[in-house]
């Protein structure tokens, strides 16, 4: 299968990929061909690791989908070419690593053009991560349409990058404005792994 990485924090992270190790820039993707299954993939930061995983086995021609912590906001689109417009670009799941279909342009620009037959349509997939993501204003609006554990698991993941902020804590506190169980329990929990001194 391929591999495509995606690091949705706005600092670069160091990946190891079964050992081998790189650095990935902010906002950007790294698309590796013919990666095999159970290799294990680590990123990190100056703060500490940030997201372990293990690839799956996946059908032929799959292509696995590392979201670096679920940090980042991944969109499936369709360029069109020939008749008709393109469907809504649609979200992918929050996960940390997905796998999917074949994709055609992954983490990559379309051509702008392609020669298609008169009355014809052809479809090309295109896999792209939204930049400039404001974080705080994002989980905000994933809060008000019943997205909390997503809202929380990516406030989680910036504060592997950055422990002990204490806007992210309090915005935190704001996600869970109506759930103070939730909070106490997540607040107990970054506190046991050093994200968060009281």
């Amino acid at each position: 299968m391929d591999l495509a990485v995606y690091n949705g924090f706005a600092r670069p992270i160091e990946l190891s990929l079964d050992g081998a190790s790189s650095s990935l820039g902010a906002e950007q993707a790294l698309v590796l061909l013919k990666v095999p299954a159970g290799i294990v993939l680590v990123a990190s930061a100056p703060s500490g690791e940030l997201d372990r995983q293990v690839l799956p086995e996946a059908p032929e021609g799959a292509l696995a989908v590392w979201n670096v912590a679920g940090r980042g906001m991944i969109w499936l689109g369709i360029a069109r070419y020939g008749e008709g417009e393109a469907p809504e670009h649609e979200p992918l799941p929050g996960l940390p690593l997905l796998l999917l279909r074949s994709i055609d342009h992954a983490f990559e620009d379309p051509p702008e053009q392609l020669d298609v037959e008169e009355g014809q349509t052809v479809d090309r997939s295109v896999l792209y991560g939204q930049e400039d993501l404001d974080l705080l204003h994002f989980t905000m609006q994933l809060r008000s349409v019943g997205e909390l554990d997503r809202a929380l698991s990516m406030i989680e993941a910036e504060l592997r990058m950055s422990p002990g902020s204490a806007a992210l804590i309090e915005h935190a506190d704001l996600l869970c404005f109506d759930a103070p169980e939730r909070l106490a329990e997540l607040r107990a929990r970054w506190k046991t792994q050093g994200l968060v001194q009281e």
